[in-house]
């Protein structure tokens, strides 16, 4: 369906590929979306393949090329918001990349196919093994229909298992700052299902922001990023498994350049090693060179600048964490806090701003696991970090 009216598709027996969407039917389908990936009032309005379901619902639209999967969603209500609900769950060794586009339209007319996620693996990975990936892609304000399309590379057929609509009704009163935590891979010593839910509930301490959560590195490089006031790099990826580069790479740039924030956790400063210039952005990245940090352990984080808004009235305090030493880089940061090293006592940066006119570029090197952000002052350096890229005065 690539030209005409946008329309919903009603022929019987629709139903996805074989075996593609096994998750909408099995007993734990309703534990795919959990309740941290997006905020609250949002719930699965329907999916794709369930007998009965009524619009809006992810429809699957016939077609000849099996390396593109078509879904259209019809009568979405003009008072709601609305995500697709994607599961990338390839298995095995060299799994296939794909790619998301959506079909959208004006007064019902087709207008044309806009990539949203560039061409990524097929699969989150954890400890080093790949792991189903759930992506939540907003839906464009104003969009009664649209079509949502999957390609795989190279003629690989997607691999999917759950396609779904998730929906609220538009939420009364001032509008809260969206916040996009992107993660889906890291060191196998850094267990991001653990770290990022305990950022997103950090992050929800502060009412005035709001959390999604998608388990694709691919998603830093989105047409759909200007939907969000802050995204979190929250991953490391490698080369082996999800590649990335200049076009991601590129795309966050522009993002961070309109104004808009980016926040930077932990390992994050190891991301896009393919992409030089990420040292741009992010202000200080990971150099395999150096020695990457003082062994796991308890130490001081000071606070060096305590007239910024980030930091303003917090003292020096004590954590349990990586305390990096291999930051690298000449882009010009402003230093918030910094920490001295029990091996060699040099001053090594744990938060700063990238200091160029225009950015709200807001790093922190800390949370190594779940329990580094269990310290009141790291979940609030955490948090006021992020409301000030969102252009929030930070609040304690």
């Amino acid at each position: 369906m690539n030209t005409g009216r946008l329309c919903p598709v009603r022929a019987a027996g629709l139903m996805l590929l074989a075996g593609m969407m096994a998750a909408a039917t099995a007993g734990h389908a309703a534990e795919v979306w959990e309740s941290h990936l997006f905020p609250s009032g949002f719930r699965v309005v329907a999916r794709a393949g369930e007998e009965g379901a009524e619009d809006p619902a992810p429809r699957k639209v016939a077609g000849e090329d099996p390396a593109r999967v078509e879904f259209s969603v019809s009568r979405m209500k003009g008072d709601w918001e609305y995500l697709v609900g994607m599961v990338f769950n390839a298995q095995g060794k060299n799994p296939p990349r794909q790619s998301v586009s959506f079909g959208l339209g004006i007064g019902g007319s087709f207008v044309g196919w806009e990539e949203v996620l560039p061409p990524v693996t097929a699969a989150a990975f954890d400890q080093g093994k790949p792991v189903p990936a759930r992506m939540l892609l907003p839906v464009p304000a104003g969009q009664a229909e649209l079509l949502v399309a999957c390609v795989g590379e190279d003629g690989a057929v997607p691999a999917l298992g759950e396609v779904a609509l998730l929906g609220r009704p538009k939420p009364e009163g001032a509008a809260k700052k969206r916040v996009l935590v992107v993660t889906g891979e890291d060191y196998p010593g850094h267990p991001w299902p653990e770290t990022s839910r305990a950022f997103v509930e950090v992050l929800r301490a502060d009412d005035r922001m709001e959390t999604y959560v998608c388990e694709s590195p691919a998603m830093a490089g989105s047409s759909l990023l200007p939907a969000f006031d802050a995204v979190v790099v929250h991953f490391k990826n490698y080369a082996e498994n999800i590649p990335m580069g200049a076009v991601e790479g590129e795309r966050l740039r522009q993002y961070a350049e309109s104004g808009r924030g980016v926040v930077l956790t932990h390992f994050a400063c190891g991301a896009f090693q393919e992409w030089p210039d990420f040292v741009t952005t992010a202000g200080r990245v990971w150099n395999p060179e150096m020695r990457a940090h003082d062994p796991h352990g308890e130490f001081t984080v000071r606070v060096r600048d305590a007239a910024h808004p980030v930091v303003q009235g917090m003292k020096d305090f004590q954590t349990t964490d990586e305390l990096y030493t291999c930051l690298d880089g000449t882009t010009p940061i402003h230093v918030l806090c910094d920490a001295v090293s029990k091996v060699d006592g040099k001053e090594c940066p744990i938060a700063f701003t990238v200091d160029t006119p225009g950015l709200r570029v807001f790093h922190c090197v800390l949370g190594h696991n779940g329990a580094a952000y269990a310290p009141p002052e790291v979940g609030e350096l955490f948090r006021r970090g992020t409301a000030w890229a969102c252009g929030l005065t930070p609040e304690k």
